[in-house]
């Protein structure tokens, strides 16, 4: 439990059975103070982490052992707002540095992702950053909103999870000025946050308590989401012990023991995944660490903590010399300046220098270039979603769960339907009109060319070159970077397992399953329709698709079968060609006094609304 404004002065204490007092008293104008009630059953490693407990800041970390890890722990009291802005700039850049310490250390200590809880009274609005909050941010919000953007921290209080939103009330005022911030690590483990803000528990205070539910063991139901791993290819990766691992793991492999495509899938991943595990291993993304903070940040810290200090010990005294109470205070303004713009000096430089880096290893076209130009964009977060079938607004978790399942999962299915005709005589002249297409086209096509594929291995070879890296895996985790420098051997294999699917004619189910990503495009984040769903397939199918897509366009453009006004998506055609036609015609219409007319038409979700009923494939058609 984290206390603030506990009125203890000098060595006062609270003794309470079960629990043992960790505090940081003050003798501000007869209040402050701080501290924490730990239950006896809780290991401390450390009570004065970071030297919090003897130093003069109003913040105080502990150091706590749980199963799985030390958490890092720690209250603070911010000063109501405008009333000391020195304490409370100095509070925030402490605080900043503080989590760079322990970051730091942690990485000394092996220890992946720090778990840090942040407990305070800011004594600051945020706004509608909570949800349904309609408070104007204050200036002690902002200073909190730009140290969770600057330390990676959450706000728990603008988590779905929470529940209530009023920290603190008065007669008929309310408002939210408390806060609980965790890093990243936390967020896996949080079960449940109460504010009670209906004072069901009475505590003879104007603060409401917050309460935080985490469950930090290794039992099964706690699930860390956001364990993001990639393969640690490095930029003179040296492929050659992959292809000795492949040629490895496929020198007993015989395609014909499977009689079952789905099993012959399963065996073929796992040989290139064990291969790809062993010899180049992954690493995990997403890192906090703050690798700009240097020993240059730290000296200008401590230079402005002596200027704080100097002018806090003119306050202390009698006042009589004001000059230099103002040059002093003046000082102090000047170093706390320097320290904010060397931050930013040693960030934007660190993004450079990672800049040139990226550029060096994958070129100015590389993806992570400019993602590193950019920086990193903090998300924007969904406490509330529309439901597509009611236009009802829901909040709950697992009610917008179901939502967006239902939504993704019937999105084509609810749109043809919307589409179908609604009555025979129009389905009959639809279906006839196919007939009659089917019937002219098949004067054109006087091969088996689209009936039976005759694969070879310069097929897949091709297929292979104008797979792109630096593109996202589907569920097996196979990326272009394995395919494109897996040697022969693997592409002997593909060539195996692409010809049975051929034989076949049936693909592997894995092959059907995707990862939609919702990219949101323009308009209200709480509308499904806003969204474009990105669907992460495997490489290997998408392989495969490109063999077969290449073997159509071929027989396509070969026979003539398509129009010279079709410019999509064919070799040689531009866009470029169609803006010159149009631009001409219209010049010429225009030199000759006549007016040019001109429709744009845009299917919405055309994809998801074709009706496939009329365009059912014949069997053996690779489609």
């Amino acid at each position: 439990m984290g206390l603030v404004e506990t009125f203890l002065k000098h060595d006062d204490s609270i003794n309470i059975n079960g629990f043992k007092w960790f505090g940081k008293n003050r003798s501000l104008k007869g209040g402050g103070g701080i501290g924490f009630l730990i239950s006896d059953k809780v290991n401390v490693i450390d009570d004065n982490l970071l030297d919090s407990s003897t130093d003069e800041i109003e913040r105080l970390w502990l150091k706590i052992s749980t199963e799985n890890g030390p958490i890092f722990i720690a209250v603070a009291y911010f000063p109501v707002e405008g009333t000391d802005i020195e304490r409370t700039d100095e509070l925030y850049n402490q605080l900043l540095s503080d989590c760079i310490r322990i970051e730091e250390s942690c990485v000394t200590d092996n220890i992946n992702d720090p778990r840090i809880i942040i407990m305070s009274d800011c004594n600051g609005r945020i706004g509608k950053e909570i949800p349904f909050c309609d408070e104007e941010i204050n200036v002690n919000g902002q200073r909190l909103l730009n140290f969770r953007d600057d330390s990676g921290l959450h706000i728990l209080n603008c988590n779905k999870l929470c529940k209530g939103k009023f920290t603190w009330f008065r007669h008929d005022l309310k408002s939210a000025i408390d806060y609980i911030l965790c890093s990243e690590s936390v967020i896996n483990y949080v079960k449940e946050i109460i504010i009670d803000d209906e004072h069901t528990m009475n505590l003879g205070s104007d603060h409401d308590i917050l309460l935080l539910k985490c469950a930090f063991s290794k039992s099964k139901h706690v699930q860390k989401q956001d364990d993001r791993f990639i393969w640690d290819i490095s930029p003179n990766q040296d492929w050659s012990t992959f292809q000795n691992e492949i040629s490895y793991n496929f020198s007993d492999w015989n395609i014909d023991q499977f009689d079952n495509i789905d099993y012959t899938w399963d065996s073929f991943k796992d040989n290139v995944i064990r291969a790809a595990t062993k010899t180049i291993g992954t690493r995990k993304i997403n890192s906090k660490l703050r690798n700009w903070w240097d020993k240059d940040i730290d000296g200008c810290i401590k230079e402005r903590k002596d200027a704080c200090r100097k002018h806090r010990n003119w306050c202390k005294g009698d006042k009589n010399d004001k000059d230099l109470g103002q040059d002093l205070w003046d000082d102090y303004q000047t170093k706390q300046h320097h320290v904010k713009s060397l931050i930013k000096e040693k960030i934007m430089q660190k993004r450079i220098e990672r800049s040139i880096e990226v550029a060096k290893e994958g070129g100015p076209h590389c993806r992570n270039f400019w993602h590193s130009l950019r920086g990193n964009k903090r998300k924007q977060d969904i406490y509330s979603l529309k439901d597509p079938c009611t236009n009802e607004i829901i909040n709950n978790g697992n009610k917008m769960k179901q939502c967006v399942l239902y939504y993704w999962r019937t999105l084509g299915k609810m749109n043809r339907e919307l589409n179908e005709p609604n009555n025979e005589t129009s389905t009959h002249d639809i279906k006839e009109l196919v007939s009659q297409y089917r019937s002219y086209t098949s004067n054109l096509i006087n091969d088996e060319y689209l009936h039976t594929l005759d694969l070879t291995i310069e097929m897949v070879h091709n297929a292979l070159k104008s797979s792109k890296n630096n593109k996202s895996p589907g569920i097996d985790g196979i990326t272009n970077e394995l395919l494109n420098n897996g040697g022969n051997c693997l592409v002997n294999d593909l060539f195996e397992l692409f010809k049975k699917i051929i034989d076949t004619n049936i693909i592997p189910k894995e092959w059907n399953v995707g990862v939609i990503i919702p990219i949101f495009k323009k308009g209200d984040h709480k509308d499904l329709n806003n969204y474009r769903g990105i669907t992460l397939t495997s490489c290997i199918s998408k392989v495969f698709n490109r063999i077969i897509a290449n073997a159509i366009s071929y027989f396509l453009e070969k026979d003539n079968i398509l129009s010279e006004v079709q410019g999509g998506f064919r070799k040689d055609y531009r866009c470029e060609d169609h803006i010159f036609t149009v631009q001409s015609i219209a010049a010429s219409r225009l030199a000759e006094g006549k007016a040019t007319y001109m429709a744009f038409l845009d299917f919405r979700k055309a994809f998801d609304t074709v009706w496939r009923m009329v365009f059912s494939i014949p069997p053996g058609i690779l489609v």
